[in-house]
């Protein structure tokens, strides 16, 4: 899982360097208004608009409630089949 969205609030978990490269893990998840940053293209690195991660902090409790439900539904429900790897190698 990369990201999650919850109403206008979207947080990524990892990002990746174009369609096919590499994922990069996030320690400190980004978080984006999709009302004001359609696009999410606003800079993470610091500055003003980086602080938007670090205001928004109570947004994780619901994030992360609403990520545990999904996950427990997918144990209730299964995928039908494995996802394919985006890896060429694989």
């Amino acid at each position: 899982l990369m990201a999650i969205r919850v109403n206008q609030w979207k947080a990524h978990f990892a990002t990746r360097d174009g369609y096919y490269g590499a994922t990069t893990k996030l320690e400190i998840p980004w978080i984006f208004n999709l009302r004001q940053d359609p696009h999410e293209s606003y800079e993470q690195t610091p500055g003003p608009r980086a602080t938007i991660s670090q205001q928004k902090t109570y947004l994780f409790n619901d994030i992360m409630d609403r990520l545990g439900a999904h996950m427990a539904s997918l144990q209730k429900f299964p995928p039908k089949q494995k996802g394919s790897s985006l890896s060429i190698g694989n």
